[in-house]
């Protein structure tokens, strides 16, 4: 007797998409708060890449059927770290705003 265990990746590939786009979104957010720069644009755009692109391989590799709470919440950190990433990068090339400014 075989059982038929069809791996379906769809939904999981989903949720690692939307994670992708939950970090450009906190990209765009943080670029048209404080006006972040080309460093910081492409520095959270290659961190959000590179965050989608292992873990999808990784999860293919795993054979997951589902995207468990504690994934989502390792996901959820790893775009903030995407964007506190990107807002370092522009900190190298331009100072960061001050909060208040002094008299």
């Amino acid at each position: 007797m075989a059982l038929n265990h069809s791996y379906d990746a769809r939904l999981v590939q989903q949720e690692t998409a939307v994670g992708a786009g939950v970090q450009i979104l906190l990209l765009a957010v943080i670029g048209t708060a404080i006006g972040m720069g080309p460093v910081g644009w492409l520095t959270g755009l290659a961190f959000a890449i590179a965050t989608w692109a292992v873990l999808s391989r990784a999860l293919h590799r795993s054979r997951l059927r589902s995207f468990g709470a504690a994934n989502r919440v390792t996901l959820g950190r790893a775009t903030l770290v995407g964007g506190v990433t990107a807002l370092v990068a522009d900190s190298f090339q331009d100072s960061p705003p001050s909060p208040c400014s002094s008299a």
